[in-house]
């Protein structure tokens, strides 16, 4: 086991990753999902840490979900990487946008992928929320969780839109 995935190093580590370029940290996210490959299940998720849910994205947290999935997930390939795409577009919009574009089956799903409860990692509403068109719809409707359910339709359900509202 390499000595960046113990205790303080692997904080090192995820701070030196937060000060990189996005095209810098693609870059080392694909050599973890490479070297997550060669190492077999049980070593790499021994090396993993439990989630903190108080320190999400400062922390590293979901970096660590995300290592977390990939080394334990079987699977269709494209179910994963929707799951992870909910975890990272979660932090910038919110559960309750998601809840609108996928539904709680869905979300479920996902978390159960994830490992982790999305209500403890990502908040309520983000900072980009109003960019969702079927949440800033549903948001005005009489009954939110309504809209949810699928009981009140909305338009534009999923759309995720440039328009500032």
């Amino acid at each position: 086991m390499n000595s960046v995935t113990d205790g303080a190093d692997f904080e090192k580590c995820i701070q030196t990753m937060e000060k990189l370029s996005p095209e810098a940290r693609m870059d080392l996210v694909e050599g973890v999902f490479q070297l997550a490959a060669k190492m077999n299940r049980a070593s790499l998720a021994a090396a993993l840490r439990p989630v903190k849910p108080e320190s999400f994205l400062r922390g590293g947290e979901c970096f660590r979900i995300i290592e977390n999935a990939v080394a334990t997930y079987e699977g269709d390939i494209g179910i994963l990487e929707s799951a992870l795409g909910v975890l990272v577009l979660g932090a910038y919009v919110g559960r309750r946008p998601l809840l609108i574009a996928h539904g709680t089956k869905t979300l479920g799903k996902y978390q159960s992928i994830l490992k982790v409860d999305l209500r403890q990692v990502l908040p309520p509403v983000g900072v980009l929320a109003h960019r969702c068109d079927g949440y800033v719809n549903a948001s005005q409707s009489p009954s939110f969780w309504k809209c949810v359910k699928g009981q009140i339709k909305i338009q534009n359900r999923a759309r995720f839109s440039l328009r500032n509202r």
